[in-house]
Formats: structure tokens, sequence, C-alpha cells
């Protein structure tokens, strides 16, 4: 079994392990123990790590001497660690089976081991079969009623995982793509688009909804053909234009079927979410025409021009559709049933930034041993700045975290620091034609607002990143201060992932937003729209708050791996979502000018 870092991975590790001292006998203290402390971290409004990485470990209340001396094992000889070779201890298949609510571990335990699965890659299926061919009946101590009993906890344990689950943004358009890719093989559908919550870019999507582009005499093919998709558990529903069905990872996916004459309607019906789609139909109804998936119909007089052979005008593109109610086009980010009716009835709807005018990514990660705080990245600085060039982009930062406070001293630091801008200098000052660099660290906020590198150390980088990556439960009051102290520091140029939220892992911090924005415009500090999938930060209403008292934005990856630098989309749909224009962003710069921007000397 693999465990991670994080509290939730964490306090799953030390159930783990009060499951094997249960089945082994140990003392029921030292279970309780461990069973207490998990729920203390799962809960915790820290992250466990980065406390031990502050050397404030023992500081934690439920948590005793014993279990942090185990912990700081843990962190630092992870497979090798005690808590990992207690856990080795029992059959892996133990623990999956425990995660059946009503299966305890000690029958999970006893099933594995009567019918030898300690090997096995499907525990559920394989208790499933045993349990519906009789064959837990006969061990002792269990009977009809117990075997029906796991039976049915298994079966139900099994069906949730075909419920709709909420997927991050970038896992949703992975399983698009997949889709998409084996329906473009069927010669009938000419193009596929996604709708819903996907095309607006929600940061978390439940069903995936797509539309196919086809012949109206072809609809009926193509929902048959979705429904054989080879991933395809249960199908919900068919029909000749709409077909649902529910894949393996119990993903639900509805695909709809239209002509190209009327696709507009098709797509706008299906893309705004309720609250847009509501008051749109009110405004279109106040001119005497009803909205659907399949055009506009004149209900009464309009002073609108209808055609007179026909009561529904069907429409080749969306622009088209809100044009003829007299509406700018209102881009699908935008449709989130605000006032961008209002904006769009008196043509103000923004331009929004695209992402062709991002010139530059502001927060990359390399493998340069830096001895980092937090993760380094894996690629090199010369890589990283081959497949920028490749990207097209005119400059990018290098963002590696700031050199471990806990394992090095000031001197060692900056040393540190020194030696890497000799290095990416040495290496690349030749190599920048096509795109230029920066030199920056992501720095941490300690939790009274002092930066993680001494002052010394900042005439080797050419801007500073800031972040806050401990102590998240601070209250309102302190967290506010600690920003702000950390804004008045040299060189600081960039508030990276303000909230810190991790989608469905950690909530936003808080914090007085209007008056850290107040202070970031007056020192000219960006704020930055973090596209790594898991943060999407700052979220889209700080962005609108933040615009309005007129901040400057930072668009980055946060890229550890080359393959991420594709998450700019996700950064730029976020500006798009909070109503950013070019103008609003500084990485729409160019290098000239970016460099007065952000550079201090």
């Amino acid at each position: 079994m693999e465990f991670g870092k994080t509290n939730a991975q964490i306090a799953y590790l030390l159930r783990c392990v009060a499951s094997s001292y249960t089945l082994r006998s140990f003392d029921r203290f030292q279970i309780t123990a461990y069973e207490r402390a998990a729920d203390v971290i799962e809960h915790l409004g820290a992250e466990l790590y980065d406390l031990w990485e502050s050397q404030t470990l023992e500081n934690v209340e439920g948590i005793g001497v014993t279990l942090t001396k185990r912990l700081n094992d843990y962190f630092k000889h992870t497979k090798d660690s005690y808590l990992i070779k207690q856990v080795n201890k029992i059959p892996t298949p133990v623990f999956t089976l425990m995660q059946v609510p009503g299966i305890g571990s000690k029958t999970a335990y006893r099933l594995v081991v009567e019918f030898h699965l300690e090997k096995s890659k499907n525990i559920l299926k394989d208790i499933e079969h045993i349990a519906k061919n009789d064959k837990i009946v006969p061990l002792g101590g269990f009977g009809e009623k117990s075997q029906a009993e796991i039976l049915t906890l298994v079966k139900t344990f099994q069906s949730k995982q075909y419920k709709t689950r909420r997927m991050r943004l970038d896992q949703s358009y992975g399983i698009f793509d997949k889709v998409s890719e084996y329906l473009l093989l069927n010669e009938k559908i000419k193009i596929l688009y996604p709708v819903g919550s996907l095309r607006r870019f929600n940061p978390t999507i439940g069903d995936i909804d797509i539309v196919a582009v086809c012949e109206e005499s072809d609809s009926e093919n193509v929902i048959n053909y979705f429904t054989k998709y080879p991933q395809t558990k249960i199908v919900e529903g068919k029909g000749e234009r709409k077909g649902a069905i529910i894949i393996s990872s119990g993903v639900h996916i509805q695909l709809r079927t239209t002509p190209l004459n009327k696709l507009g309607a098709m797509l706008q019906y299906n893309t705004g979410c309720k609250e847009h789609n509501i008051k749109l139909r009110e405004y279109a109804l106040k001119k005497g025409f009803s909205l659907s998936e399949y055009g506009i119909t004149k209900v009464a007089s309009s002073k609108f021009r209808v055609p007179s052979e026909t009561r529904t005008i069907n429409f080749v593109s969306e622009e088209k559709f809100y044009n003829f109610l007299g509406l700018d086009y209102i881009p699908p980010e935008l449709r989130q049933g605000g006032g961008e009716i209002e904006d769009a009835l008196r043509h103000k709807t923004p331009k929004l930034v695209e992402l062709a005018d991002i010139l530059g990514d502001l927060q990359i990660h390399s493998n340069y041993p830096l001895e980092p705080s937090h993760d380094a990245g894996v690629d090199s600085y010369d890589d990283i700045l081959s497949e920028a060039s490749e990207r097209g982009y005119k400059y990018i930062a290098y963002t590696d975290h700031n050199p471990s406070v806990s394992r090095h001293s000031d001197e060692q630091i900056i040393s540190l620091l020194g030696k890497r801008q000799q290095y990416i200098n040495k290496l690349l000052y030749k190599k920048s034609e096509r795109t230029k660099y920066f030199i920056s660290p992501e720095v941490d906020i300690k939790p009274d607002g002092r930066l993680a590198i001494p002052a010394k150390a900042m005439q080797y980088v050419d801007f500073i990143l800031v972040a806050i990556h401990s102590l998240f439960n601070q209250n309102r009051a302190d967290m506010t201060k600690r920003i702000l102290n950390a804004f008045s520091f040299p060189k600081v140029k960039i508030f990276a992932h303000p909230t810190t939220r991790l989608i469905g892992g950690r909530d936003e911090i808080v914090a007085d937003w209007e008056i850290i924005f107040k202070e970031a415009k007056k020192r000219s500090i960006a704020l930055e729209i973090n596209g790594a999938p898991e943060k999407l930060d700052l979220p889209d209403n700080l962005i609108t708050l933040a615009k309005g008292i007129g901040c400057k934005f930072s668009l980055g990856t946060d890229t550890h791996e080359l393959t991420q630098l594709e998450n700019m989309r996700y950064a730029v749909a976020f500006a798009r979502r909070g109503g950013l224009t070019k103008s609003d962003i500084i990485n729409c710069k160019t290098f000239k000018e970016i460099s007065k921007w952000l550079v201090k000397y």
C-alpha cells in the first residue's frame, strides 16, 4: 500500500496501523491512541507535514511523544518507517475490504486468509462471488444470515461507485477527451462540444454532458454507437437524439445530437447554469419569445422581425442566438446567473482574456537541488526553457520553493540562492534568445508575516512570489496582518494561490480580502490565479472583487513537471470566469513591459 503526506492520508495510515494492532492483539490502549490521533489529524487546521517541516509537530494536542517519534520517522524514511512496516504485516486486501461499512477488521482478515485472497486485485468482486456460491456459511462462526449480510454490504458498497461524484476539472476533461476520441471514429459525427458545467469551467464537475453535430437522419446511429463505448457499465437511457451511460469509473455521461443549423440553440440551452437560463427566458418572454434547445419561437407580437414562413428560428451559432435577442454574445464562463445579461443588454460584456494572450508562465518549479521547503519539480531549467519556447512563450519565471528553514541556517540559504542564480545565468544566458527568464523563489510567509529567506538573499532574485504553506487556521485578524506584513518586504511582486484552498481537501483561509486587495493594489503586487486543477485559486468571486478594487493578476500553472504547463488553460478559464481582460493580467505584457513592472533593481 502507498500512503502520502496529506492529513487525510496520514489519518488513514494511522487507522490502518490501529487495525493491524487489533488483528495482532496489541494492547487496547495503543490501539485507541492511534485511532484518536487519526481523528485529531483529520480535522487539523494546518497540514501535519508543514508542522513537521517547521519543527512544531510536538505542539499538536492529541499526539503523544511516541507517536510524534513515529511520524518523524515516517516523514524522513517513509517506505522503511515503523508505521509502514506495521501496515505491511497485514495483507493489503484486508484494508480494502474494511472500507465496506459493516465489515470489521477481524471479519475482513478472516475472509481474506480463509479463502487465500492475500494477493487479490479485486477483493470486493471475489468476496461477492464467494458469498453468492454459499462458501462463507461452512466457516465456523458464520451462518446464512451473516453470509447474506456480507453479500448485501459488499454489493451496496460497490453500487455507490456508480453514483455521481464530483470530479476535478482536469479529470473531467480527461474523460471527455477519451470519450471524444472514441466518438469521432464514427464518421457520422462532424464535431463535438462539451456543455454544462464542464464548458463553464466549474472547479468541480458532476455529470459530463456532450453535444454532437450530425445529420438528423444519422442521430439514432450516433446514439447507438455512443452507448457501446467500451467503458460503458450501465446504459441509463437511449433515444433518437439523446443517450446516457455510466462508465466503469462511475461517471455519468450524456450525449445529445443536433444538426448544424440548430447548433447555436443547443449549445446555449445546455451550457448556462440554471439561474442564467431562467433569467434569459424571462428576458425573452418580455420580448415575445420562448427559448428551447431547438431554437427561438415567437409566442406573441414582437418588435423583432420573424420570417413569416416559420414560428421557430434556428441558429448555427450562439453568437447569432444572443444577438437576435439584442444582446452581446455572453461567453460560457460568464453564464453564472449574475449581472451578465444586463451587461450584454447594455453592450458592456468585457472582451475576455484568451489563452493566446498569455505571453509567459509565472510559476514553474525545477529539479534544481535547492533543498526546498516543499516539493521540487522534476525537470531541468534547460528543459523547461526549451518547452516554454516551443509553446511560444516570451518569458517564464523559475519559482522553486525557498530552501527549508528547518534544515538550513540563514547563511546556508543565502549561499544556496546565490549559487542557483549563478548556475541559471551560466547555463541559460545564451539560450534565452526566444524565451527570456526571471529568477524568483516561491517564499513561505511565516505565521508572523516574515519571509522564509533572509534579507541578504534577495540580491539573488529578480522578484519574490509569496505564499502561505502552513498554519492555515489562524483567525481572520491574524491572517490578514500576516499577509499585509509579507507585502511590506522588498521585491514581493506576486501573491501565490492566495486562499490556499485544495479543492475537496482544504477550505480557504479566513482573511479580510478587501483590505488585502487594496494593499496589493497600493504596492503593485499581482494576485495569482493558480491553474493547478486542485487549487484554481483565486476563486472567481474573489477575482471579481479584486478586479473591482483595481488589482492586477498573474497567471501561473504551478508546474512541477512539464505536462502541467497545460494547466494554463485552467488559469485562463478562471480569469475569464472573473471577467478579466488582457489589461488586467501582467503576463499579457511584453517582456520589456513586464520587466519594468515586475523587477525592482
